[in-house]
This record gives structure tokens, sequence and C-alpha cells, in this order.
């Protein structure tokens, strides 16, 4: 304890019934020691304000992380920079490797059909940076730690078997939340959740009944709170030309669904997909190469881009609206299929004109963005499959983030890419 009274030099503290200098036993304070980690030395330096504090000198080769030196090299904690996890991954020359989140067997590993454009195949699968879900057709609605684990940690969330009359759509994940669409070629659309984690936690939300049946739902996403979900009645399997066509909103507490924007049979197709950022809802409509935003707190919907040719596969970040145009194959000129992404500002007041991002590539499976780098997973021209990215203003060419797979769904959350 400090004594009252007892005067001592400007760099010494009265403690004890003495003056004792500021040093790793008593910075600052009496009885506060400066603790040193190891491959570092701490020390008690004065500081610019006159008094005194704790700092901490790292061994060659290491940094100061958290008051922890560390080597960023090969700390799967700090890879790279201070704060960089690799999750589940080693971390390797300071770049974090991949690894694997689950395995399912061969015999029931399978994927539902594209989730948007033309079918490029990009397939049903969320993240929140805590799980992955998927939707595995023969076993259900599956959840998997994002750190990996054994294949006793995939949690079934809601069981169900694929039929050739009733078919998983899309899968959206927030909030602890996971919600799916379902089509049903008797009895139309349907919407269900489960909690995140919790085995057997299925449940209706609501049906859009028989109005609907046959139609399939393009696109799922989920707000913030995970209290209301988004989807796209956009194309029918008999016959393409959906019976309900728009941009439906569910209230998952009210267990209803209802259009918010109701769509004409020729302004919607196959390729349209829908995102949601704050309280921005964005849409595109591939027949007339249209963006579009709905801000539901100022009660407004308007057109963001009028110039897109067939937008799909839209994803968004905390300013921009991300989606790519496919041009499909031409045997007559012999032009392979290939696609460009592009974007817009997501507060843009009238219709601008979209930037390139990634130009002239093959066929896109699977994007992403996490505000940084833009990811796309894409099959080019001559069956090999690339996993890139690129800063998200295009300003370099892309490079390669993982070959020797195919990445046939991606998603980013959390810092990392899965």
């Amino acid at each position: 304890d400090a004594d009252a009274g007892m005067t001592c030099s400007t760099s010494e503290l009265s403690c004890d019934g003495g003056c004792v200098p500021n040093d790793s036993t008593h910075c600052g304070a009496c009885g506060s020691p400066c603790t040193s980690p190891a491959g570092g030395v701490a020390t008690c330096d004065a500081t610019d304000a006159g008094g005194y504090q704790c700092f901490l000198a790292c061994a060659t080769g290491t940094t100061n992380c958290g008051n922890s030196c560390v080597d960023t090299q090969n700390d799967p904690n700090n890879c790279g920079r201070c704060g960089h996890s690799c999750v589940g991954g080693t971390c390797s020359s300071g770049s974090c490797k991949s690894w694997v989140v689950a395995t399912t067997s061969a015999a029931n590993a399978d994927l539902p059909g594209p989730r948007a454009g033309n079918g490029t195949g990009h397939f049903a699968f969320a993240t929140d940076g805590k799980n992955v879900v998927w939707i595995d057709q023969d076993q259900g609605i599956l959840e998997a730690p994002t750190a990996g684990g054994s294949s006793s940690s995939i949690v079934n969330l809601a069981p169900f078997q694929y039929s050739t009359t009733v078919f998983p759509g899309y899968v959206a994940l927030e909030s602890g939340v996971v919600v799916w669409a379902m089509g049903d070629v008797n009895n139309g659309i349907s919407i269900y959740k489960a909690i995140e984690g919790a085995t057997n936690s299925g449940s209706l939300v609501a049906s859009l009944g028989t109005v609907t049946a046959g139609d399939i739902p393009f696109g799922l996403a989920l707000d913030a709170a995970g209290a209301n979900a988004y989807f796209l009645d956009s194309y029918n399997s008999a016959n393409s030309n959906p019976k309900g066509p728009g941009v439906f909103k569910c209230d998952l507490m009210a267990k209803s669904c209802s259009n918010l924007h109701g769509e004409s049979t020729s302004d919607v197709a196959l390729a349209d997909d829908i995102a949601v950022a704050g309280s921005n809802l964005f849409w595109t409509e591939a027949s007339t190469g249209s963006v579009w935003r709905a801000n539901y707190a100022q009660n407004s919907v308007s057109q963001i881009s009028t110039t897109a040719v067939g937008p799909c596969l839209l994803t968004v970040d905390d300013t921009y609206v991300y989606w790519t145009e496919v041009g499909l194959a031409d045997a007559s000129r012999g032009a392979p299929e290939s696609f460009n992404v592009r974007r817009v500002p997501q507060s843009a007041s009238t219709p601008s004109t979209p930037t390139y991002v990634v130009a002239n590539e093959g066929t896109p499976y699977g994007l992403a963005t996490d505000g940084v780098y833009f990811y796309y997973s894409e099959l080019d021209p001559s069956n090999n499959w690339f996993f890139n990215y690129v800063p998200i203003d295009g300003s370099v060419q892309p490079k390669s983030l993982k070959d020797g797979q195919e990445p046939v769904a991606i998603a980013a959350a959390g810092g990392a890419i899965y």
C-alpha cells in the first residue's frame, strides 16, 4: 500500500513504508507488476504524460499481439497479422491453409439444383462464421461447425427425403435461425425454419399453397435478425412460367408470407437471385436486365441498374451490390459460355452504370465477398476449375486462392471463405 506523507523522488513510489523504484514489480502503482510472456521482456518505462506503464519488447521474429509475443508466420490465431485467425486451419509462412469442415459419405452427398443463373450451378450453402449449413437431398438440412471435426459433429436439423414431386430449393442462416425453401408439384412453395445446432428442430413456417403448384423458389435471404425471409417465385418446373411470380417476404414469427413486389411472367426468369443488406433488399430481373432495391425503412422500391445483361448470382457487402452477367455459349460463333461480375453502390439514388470487378471468365459456380475481396469459382472452357479472388474494385487481375478442387458453392463469414 502507498504510504501517505512519505516523500519519494519522481521516479519512485511510496510503498510499504519506503520508497521503491517504478520497475517491473511496481509499475505506476504499488503491487502492479509487469508480466513477461514467452519470447518477450516486460519493462516499466516513463510515459509522455509523466507516469509509468508496462511495455513489452518482443524477441526478433515475433510480434506483440495483445501483450503476447507471437510468430505471425505460424500462429493460427495471428496468422500474417495480429488478430487474423485461421479458425480451423493451420498457419504456414503467414498464410492460413484450408481445412476440412465436414465430410459426408459418398452415397449420401447429394446437393440440390443450382441456386441461380442459367444452369450455372450455384448450390444451396450458407455460413455465419460459426457453422455451415447445406442441403443433402437424401438426408435433410445438415450443419457442421466451421472449425471442423469428426463426422459425428454433423447435425441433421431437419431430416427429409427427396422425391420427384417435392424438392428443396435454397438455404439461409442468420442469428441462429436456419431457413430453407421447398417446392411441391402439387401443393406449391413452402418455407421452413430450424434452430441452429438443434437436431430435428425443423418446422413449417408457411405455405403459398396450390396457387404456386410446381413453382420453384429461387434465391433466399434472411434479414440480420433472422426474423424475415425473402425469396423469388420465378420459375415453374412444368412450363417455366411461374404461377405466382413475385418477390415474397415471410414473417417467421407470424408464420405468413406476402408478395411484396408482383412481377409479370415475362419479367422473371430462372436466373433471378436475391440478397439483404441492412434495411435494403436487392434482387435481379434477368429478363429485363435490371437490378432492384427495396428500402422498407423508407417504403421505397427503385431500380439501381437497368443496363445489366442477364443479371444473376447476387451478393452484397456493406457498400455495394454485385452480380454476374452470363453470356451463354454460341456454337455458331465459336463462343464459349462466359461471365462478368459487376457492381453498383447500394445507395444509388437513380439507375447507375455498373463497373466491372471481373471480366470474361468461364462458367460461374459460386461467388462471395468479405467487403475487401471478391471471391468466385468457375469452370473454364477446357473444363478446368478455378477458385479466384480479386479486390472488390477490380483494380488488379484475379489471383488463385485454391486450385485443384471443384468448389461448386462458396460463402464468406467470420474472416474465412468456405
